[in-house]
């Protein structure tokens, strides 16, 4: 039995040095995908540190 696999790629736009606005879009961006059914999610390098 195969298992089917959903992944998410999300396109952020960071706020430079606001560790806590882009750690709270993460999270935003990832219950959307999980609403969507994805199981796991990709941001961009230094999306949380801009």
């Amino acid at each position: 039995m195969q298992r089917q696999r959903s992944i998410a790629v999300a396109q952020t736009v960071p706020h430079r040095g606001d560790v806590d606005a882009n750690v709270a879009e993460h999270a935003r961006l990832a219950r959307l995908a999980a609403d969507s059914g994805a199981r796991v999610v990709l941001y961009p390098e230094l999306s949380l540190t801009g």
